[in-house]
C-alpha cells in the first residue's frame, strides 16, 4: 500500500524523490498499466486504492482473451514457431501440421498468448520430427488416458523371431508405450520410469539413427560409382594386348 501511495503521487503531481535523496524531481511520463484482475471488485472489497484506480483508469482498453479470437491462433503459432527456431536452430522442426493447428485452436488458453508461445517453443525444443503433430504439443488430453496396467493391456510388440539388439528393443518398446498412452509423453515417461527429457533424447537418437541408415544405400552407391575423370570400362591390365589387323 505504501508503494501505491507513492505511485499515486507520481501520477497526480509528476513528482519523485530518489531513495536517500532530499530533493523532489519533476518527471513528465506516460504510464501504461495492464492487469488480468477485476479492479472494480478489488476496489469495492478495499483491496485496491480507489483514488489510484481512477488515476490509472483514464483511457481504458479491453484486450479480449485468446479464446475469444481463436481465428488468430494459426498465425500466432506460425510466428512463435519462427521465433523459437531462432533460439533453437538445431531443432529439426520446420512446420506445424494442420491437425496440430486445429488442436491449438481448440484449446481454452487460460494463459493467453504467453501460454501459446511457450507451448510452441517447447514443441520446437523437444521436437524430433520436421513437422509438429498434435502429440508433440503436450496439451491436456480431452480424455483420461489409460492408467497403470490398463494402459499396457494390448498385443505384445515383440515377435518370437531372432533376438534383437538392445537399442532396437528399447526403440520398439518406447514406441509401443507411446502408442498405448495415446501419445501422452508424460504418462509414457512415467510408465518407462524415466524423465521426460530422457524420453525426448531417446526419440531424437532414434530419428538420427533412422536417417543414418536411410543414407547408407546412397553413400554406398556414391562410393561404388566411378569418380570424375575415371572410366567405367574394365581395366585391360590383367591380360595381354591383342592387335587386330
Amino acid at each position: 500500500m505504501l508503494f501505491r501511495s507513492k505511485l499515486l503521487r507520481v501520477l497526480q503531481f509528476g513528482e519523485i524523490r530518489p531513495v536517500g535523496g532530499e530533493h523532489t524531481h519533476h518527471v513528465d511520463v506516460r504510464v501504461i498499466a495492464c492487469t488480468h484482475r477485476d479492479l472494480p471488485t478489488l476496489v469495492k472489497d478495499g483491496r485496491f486504492r480507489e483514488d489510484l484506480y481512477f488515476r490509472l483508469n483514464v483511457l481504458p482498453l479491453h484486450v479480449p482473451p485468446l479464446r475469444d479470437h481463436k481465428e488468430d491462433i494459426p498465425a500466432l503459432a506460425t510466428h512463435f514457431l519462427a521465433e523459437a527456431l531462432k533460439r533453437a536452430p538445431q531443432s529439426p522442426v520446420r512446420s506445424i501440421h494442420p491437425a496440430a493447428l486445429r488442436a491449438l485452436t481448440d484449446e481454452p488458453w487460460p494463459g493467453n498468448v504467453r501460454q501459446l508461445a511457450s507451448t510452441v517453443e517447447r514443441a520446437v525444443v523437444f521436437g524430433v520430427h520436421e513437422t509438429i503433430g498434435p502429440e508433440d504439443l503436450a496439451l491436456d488430453p480431452r480424455g483420461e488416458p489409460p492408467q497403470g496396467a490398463d494402459a499396457l493391456t494390448h498385443a505384445w510388440p515383440f515377435p518370437s523371431d531372432a533376438p534383437w539388439t538392445l537399442q532396437h528393443l528399447n526403440r520398439v518398446y518406447t514406441d509401443w508405450v507411446l502408442a498405448k498412452t495415446g501419445g501422452n509423453k508424460e504418462r509414457a515417461a512415467e510408465i518407462l520410469g524415466i524423465d521426460l527429457s530422457t524420453l525426448y533424447r531417446w526419440q531424437r537418437s532414434s530419428l538420427t539413427n533412422l536417417r543414418r541408415r536411410a543414407d547408407e544405400p546412397t553413400r554406398a552407391a556414391d562410393e561404388g560409382a566411378p569418380g570424375r575423370g575415371e572410366s567405367a570400362e574394365p581395366s585391360d591390365r590383367s591380360g595381354p594386348k591383342v592387335a587386330v589387323q
